[in-house]
């Protein structure tokens, strides 16, 4: 890199709303907090979400107001119920996502399913991808970069990388 060259930024300052899940903010106001606090994106917790919509918010409005803020969202936390080894457990997880899926607005909300990387032709997740069906293993985490590789590329304006 030349001394001349342009800097750019691409990192953005993101708050896990974990950090100050003590606090029981409703959604709306850790919202508020995080854009007030001068980050660029929030990571809240599916649960957070969930109690959201529960009290008769919904996703359109939700979206609305982080964008308003001017925040984007870099990711959702939750201990994924699609990687239990229960069928029925699964299927609501899954449906969860779907109704998250709604949230991307493909600009400042980006949703991003990988879980069907993970699932084997029978609905199972085998060992080889989660031991502990918490934690990815190696080939886990591998087939999820892969995964995600063309859409972070396309985000960030650059070509995928080859597997």
């Amino acid at each position: 890199m030349s001394d001349n060259a342009p800097i750019t930024n691409q990192f953005r300052y993101c708050l896990n709303t974990g950090t100050i899940r003590g606090k029981k903010l409703p959604l709306v106001q850790s919202l508020e907090l995080v854009a007030k606090a001068g980050y660029d994106a929030i990571e809240p917790w599916i649960d957070e979400i969930d109690a959201y919509v529960a009290e008769g918010g919904s996703l359109d409005d939700l979206r609305k107001r982080i964008v308003d803020l001017g925040l984007t969202v870099e990711g959702a936390i939750g201990f994924f119920e699609w990687i239990v080894d229960d069928e029925a457990q699964r299927a609501k997880a899954l449906q969860v996502n779907q109704a998250l899926h709604k949230l991307d607005d493909g600009q400042s909300i980006r949703f991003l399913d990988i879980g069907y990387v993970f699932i084997q032709p029978d609905g199972k997740i085998s060992k080889d991808m989660m031991r502990d069906f918490l934690h990815p293993s190696p080939i886990g985490y591998r087939l999820w970069a892969e995964t995600m590789e063309p859409t972070l590329a396309a985000m960030l304006g650059e070509k995928p990388i080859a597997p």
